[in-house]
């Protein structure tokens, strides 16, 4: 069971452990007994809402069910004609909070034909065209990465201070597929590799 203490010198972790400063420095212990315990450093005044869930503290959820999952293939979420689906459960309290469609192979071939139609235009979109997308995936999981980051201990049962850092490293994959257009065109530096001698980079 979570204590009551100010932001300052507590934190909960995103299994539910309660745990309280031994000072001012970063330095924790640990106050109720889980099997993993990892803190989530917070500012004064900025430590998020939490609520009681079978005797454990748990961060808000974006959503507490996401429904049937759909496929998305030529642009569009579209509905499967499977009638077999997986249950995602949340590893906190046992409660399932998505189905997830077993696609059938008609399924699968009707996404492989969209992509093939799709990549007719793809093609033809230069490299500069193709990183304006890459950067707008970025800028939306910039925009919702705690959201993100929430779903994730939602659904795999991590810490919030894992699921944070997974997401960052995704972020990190975006940027650089982004940026390999501007590593392909290369580039020209007078006196690069010192005086006299230019430099160049294909």
């Amino acid at each position: 069971m979570a204590s009551s203490s100010s932001p300052r010198d507590s934190s909960t972790t995103a299994s539910g452990c309660s745990l309280r400063s031994t000072s001012r420095s970063r330095s924790w212990r640990r106050r109720s007994t889980c099997s993993k315990t990892v803190s989530t450093w917070l500012s004064p005044g900025k430590r998020p809402e939490v609520r009681m869930v079978r005797g454990t503290t748990l961060l808000p959820e974006v959503k507490s069910h996401y429904g049937d999952l759909k496929n998305y293939a030529g642009g569009d979420w579209r509905t499967p004609e499977t009638t077999e689906w997986l249950e995602d459960t949340n590893p906190a309290t046992g409660q399932v909070i998505a189905r997830v469609p077993l696609s059938t192979k008609d399924d699968v071939d009707r996404a492989v034909q969209e992509a093939l139609r799709a990549w007719d235009a793809w093609r033809e979109t230069p490299p500069l065209d193709r990183a304006r997308h890459f950067f707008l995936l970025r800028d939306l999981m910039e925009q919702h990465s705690e959201d993100l980051a929430r779903v994730v201990v939602q659904d795999m049962g991590k810490t919030i201070d894992e699921a944070r850092g997974e997401i960052r490293r995704a972020i990190e994959n975006v940027e650089v597929a982004a940026g390999i257009p501007s590593l392909m065109m290369g580039y020209n530096l007078e006196d690069g590799a010192g005086p006299g001698i230019d430099e160049e980079v294909l």
